[in-house]
């Protein structure tokens, strides 16, 4: 028999492990799906921070270089002249009294029609009647034509001799108010276009007379009227500046075509071409034009919308602008937007330094890239395209032209050296001291073809296609040939 001491053991279950309660798993797996969901959007704000960055680094070294990045800088930076040295005082005055209606409503801050030549001038006048009649590209004009602008010429000396003395003013500021970017008023522009069209006629009026002394001082005051637009900073004011000096270009064409000119006259023309040297103008108004383009993109969509309307009704494409622009601002895609901008006004501004001329002509080339990009991920960038192409073509274009005319003084020199035998290549000539002069813009070098009456000098022009000289006149189709050409048919 057992003593109670020798009971066996008792054994006792396995024991029981450890049930996590389903709450504190949850808890776990809750913090990774919300990494997972959100790593995306910190991606995505990373990715907008590291442009924030560039984009102010970028900005930083423009501010750097003395250049402005704003409107407000532009502004700021344009210089104080005394009006007694400022030439746009007494203009605006003489214009307040040619078109008071475009004046004071430029200054009461209304809607303004464009200026033109008065209600006494004939519906016909070349270039100022309402009917926009050009001035025929052949030489003599019809007598009808040429009576007519004799007796216009005759009326408006005054005028002319009021701007003339205008012009002796050193300086030239017009009141622009450059904060306001694109909505910046320009009432000066109409004015300056009307006026280059009464000295072309008062040219061509003295040509048809034959006193080429005369008709050389025409073309040495549109020279100094586009020289009013050299301190003015907008690319729109560099195009109408361009124009100006094209006229002056063209009507060198027309003097030396009518006839032969002595040395002194030569030596006179040759001085007043390289007063048409526009330079590095067209760098500066890009400047300006960046700074209006990265104001645009700060602004509220009203106020774009505001200022797409201030000529009239929204465009179909302005409209889908404004629409992309909404959206493209919800996402903060505007960062990428003004890092593009920078980025190809970086790539323009080292072009022009290089070359002037031959940075401007390709303009297009650089602005290309931008046409494949995604609009929606560049909406205001993408806008400025077409003008500033534009304007880097007229550009290259107008120098070309201004080349061509210098050539021509120089086989002119030749011809009169060597009993008017022409030279068989530009070869012959001296070598300019500038070697940039027989360059053209859009290609190698300039051209040169003696035709059966005179001879031509041309360049290429933007399309690059040697199409023998063939200028460009107003209204021929695109597709015509055009080159940029100077011929003299004598």
């Amino acid at each position: 028999m057992s003593s109670p001491d020798s009971l066996p053991p008792v054994i006792s279950g396995p024991p029981e492990l450890p049930v996590l309660p389903a709450p504190r798993r949850k808890r776990r797996v809750l913090p990774v799906v919300l990494t997972l969901l959100s790593l995306p959007f910190v991606l995505y704000g990373g990715f907008i921070l590291f442009y924030v960055a560039g984009n102010a680094s970028a900005e930083a070294k423009i501010r750097a270089r003395g250049e402005p990045v704003t409107s407000r800088e532009v502004a700021a930076a344009q210089p104080k002249v005394p009006d007694d040295q400022n030439a746009a005082i007494p203009l605006m005055a003489l214009w307040r009294i040619e078109d008071p209606k475009h004046w004071e409503a430029f200054e009461f801050g209304k809607s303004m029609d464009q200026a033109g030549p008065g209600d006494d001038v004939p519906a016909d006048l070349p270039l100022l009647g309402k009917a926009g009649v050009k001035l025929p590209a052949s030489f003599p004009l019809p007598k009808a034509m040429l009576d007519q602008i004799a007796a216009h010429v005759a009326r408006r000396e005054g005028y002319r001799a009021a701007v003339r003395k205008a012009l002796e003013r050193p300086h030239c500021i017009f009141p622009i108010q450059h904060e306001a970017g694109f909505g910046s008023r320009l009432p000066h522009l109409a004015s300056i276009k009307n006026t280059h069209s009464e000295f072309r006629l008062a040219f061509v009026d003295a040509l048809s007379r034959r006193d080429t002394a005369e008709a050389i001082s025409h073309l040495e005051d549109m020279e100094r009227l586009a020289r009013l637009l050299a301190e003015d900073v907008n690319l729109i004011s560099h195009l109408v500046r361009l124009v100006v000096c094209t006229g002056v270009v063209e009507g060198v064409e027309r003097l030396l075509s009518a006839a032969p000119l002595g040395a002194a006259d030569l030596a006179r023309v040759e001085r007043l071409l390289a007063s048409t040297n526009t330079g590095g103008h067209l760098a500066e108004c890009l400047r300006t034009e960046r700074a209006a383009v990265l104001d645009a993109m700060e602004m509220s969509a009203e106020k774009f919308i505001r200022l797409g309307a201030a000529d009239g009704e929204l465009s179909e494409s302005y409209q889908k602008m404004v629409l992309v622009l909404r959206v493209s601002r919800a996402l903060g895609l505007g960062h990428l937007d003004r890092a593009r901008l920078l980025e190809v006004h970086e790539q323009m501004a080292s072009a022009l330094e290089k070359d002037p001329a031959g940075g401007a002509s390709g303009l297009g080339s650089l602005l290309e890239p931008l046409r494949e990009d995604n609009p929606f991920l560049h909406p205001i960038t993408s806008m400025m395209i077409k003008p500033v192409e534009r304007a880097g073509t007229k550009s290259a274009r107008m120098e070309a032209l201004r080349r061509c005319a210098v050539a021509v003084v120089e086989v002119e020199r030749f011809r009169a050296a060597n009993g008017g035998r022409l030279p068989t290549s530009l070869q012959e000539l001296p070598a300019p001291t500038d070697r940039s002069l027989r360059t053209d813009p859009f290609g190698d070098s300039l051209k040169y073809r003696v035709l059966d009456v005179g001879y031509v000098v041309y360049s290429l022009g933007p399309d690059r296609i040697d199409d023998g000289g063939v200028p460009k006149r107003p209204g021929r189709e695109p597709s015509a040939p055009q080159d940029a050409a100077i011929a003299i048919r004598r």
